[in-house]
């Protein structure tokens, strides 16, 4: 009789833990299908931001062949430094859920952050330099407003899609 009470006690066990393992598996393939949505609406963003670009600064064909060079540059950088920024705020998050916090690993993550904010505005700097020897002083002008005025644009998009989504719910 004990030996059978044993096998039932084992055999629960077991299926507690399997079915962990399968909800876990579930959780981290969600989560892979989360992020790699992101990751294509991130390329939806940058294409369109891309037409809209070269629409609102109307280059010439080798004002096109000098300006998109750097372009593409300055966007590799900034993804480079995004990506840099999303973990460092991944590894800020997680630091502050724990019961006893690191104060010296969140002190160097804060300071990761700055410097990333801070590099971000120098290559940005950088790039202005750039098209400023490619793009007249109106075009140059059309940059700067174009890049304020498009990110209020994605964010004006966003709200409405998620309005739309709360309405369908």
């Amino acid at each position: 009789m004990f030996r059978f009470k044993y096998l039932i006690l084992i055999f629960i066990i077991s299926l507690f833990w399997i079915q962990g393992e399968l909800l876990a598996q579930r959780f981290h393939q969600k989560e892979a299908e989360r992020l790699k949505a992101e990751q294509k609406i991130r390329e939806r963003i940058e294409m369109l931001r891309m037409w809209r670009l070269l629409e609102a600064l109307d280059l010439s064909t080798e004002q096109s062949e000098r300006f998109l060079p750097i372009l593409n540059d300055f966007q590799k950088e900034q993804k480079e430094l995004e990506k840099a920024k999303r973990e460092s705020l991944k590894m800020l998050k997680e630091e502050i859920s724990k019961e006893e916090m690191d104060h010296r690993k969140i002190e160097k993550i804060l300071n990761d952050l700055k410097e990333n904010r801070v590099l971000f505005e120098k290559k940005r700097e950088k790039f202005l330099f750039a098209a400023k020897e490619v793009l007249s002083l109106e075009q140059q002008a059309r940059l700067i407003l174009f890049e304020e005025r498009f990110a209020e644009h994605i964010k004006d998009m966003i709200k409405r899609v998620v309005k739309r989504r709360r309405g369908k719910l």
